[in-house]
Order: C-alpha cells, then structure tokens, then sequence
C-alpha cells in the first residue's frame, strides 16, 4: 500500500496533499495538518505519515510562508522570522494566514471542525500551540514536538478555555 503525494497551492500557501493509494473520494477521513520547523519545507514532516497511520487519515503539509536563505544556497522557510527576530505581530499573522488555511482544508475536504489532529516541530511546534490553543473548536488534538512557546501570557486566558472544552 502506497500513499499518494500531490503538491498543491492553497489560496495562501503551498501545501503537500497525502492521502492512501485507495483513497476514495466518497469516504469521510480525518485530517491530521503537519507544520514543519524553521529552515525546512513542507516535505520535512511527510515521512511521517506512513508511520502514524497508512490508510486512516489524509494529511496536510502545508509550507511556510517566509524564506530565508539558511545557507550557500539552501533555501529554508519559516512561520515567522527566526527566534530572535519574532515579534507579537509576526506571530499574529502568522496564526491568522494558519487559520485560514485549516478552514479552507478542512472546507476543501469537507471535514468539520474538531475531525483534525494538529502536529507540529519546533517553530511549527510553537504554531501548534499557538492556533491549537487559541482555536479548541478547528481540532480534536494537538501533537507537539520540540516546540516552544514565545509570549506564553497571551495564551493563558485561551489555555483555561481549552481545557474545559477537553475535560467535557
């Protein structure tokens, strides 16, 4: 069993589409959105797929807006200007262009709010928490790795509202 990868253009970004090789327009699968850290592309998570489940779900690698030359030429993206350089507004449209994206997914394929799992590393990581948290209704859950969180004070109002909504 195959899976299949086609790349595609989103009305914001670019993104990788990732379904099963008998994936059936008709059926009604999950989505699982997988954001990739700073330097990296959308192609850096897909791996990953076949190992969490091959026939289950159709997963979303979507790519990050900003570039940045990350070496003699190597071309990296990321969600937001490195770590030292993000400000409060770079994070604010980056979490609004994310959002809009998982809508016009989750749209696209017809799967209501709170059928998707959100995953991300590292900077894609710190995404998660940040359109996870912030947004309880879009998933059913949310995969951190490696990830930080920058200005963690704007989320802790937020963060009480998740968690009554998961304890339910």
């Amino acid at each position: 069993m195959a899976l299949k990868v086609t790349e595609n253009r989103g009305s914001s970004l670019d993104y990788l589409t990732i379904e099963p090789d008998d994936h059936s327009a008709g059926k009604d699968y999950p989505l699982i959105f997988l954001l990739h850290g700073f330097g990296a592309d959308m192609r850096d998570l897909a791996g990953l797929c076949e190992n969490i489940h091959r026939r289950g779900y159709v997963y979303i690698c979507p790519n990050a807006p900003l570039q940045f030359q990350i070496g003699p030429g190597r071309i990296g993206y990321g969600w937001t200007p490195p770590r030292d350089e993000v400000t409060q507004e770079d994070l604010q449209r980056a979490t609004e262009l994310l959002e809009g994206f998982f809508r016009e997914i989750q749209e696209r394929y017809q799967v209501a709010s709170g059928h998707s799992l959100l995953l991300g590393f590292s900077q894609g990581g710190a995404m998660t928490y940040r359109c996870g948290l912030t947004k309880p209704d879009l998933f059913a859950g949310l995969v951190i790795l490696s990830g930080a969180l920058r200005y963690p004070e704007q989320l802790k109002p937020v963060f009480h509202i998740w968690l009554k909504q998961v304890m339910r």
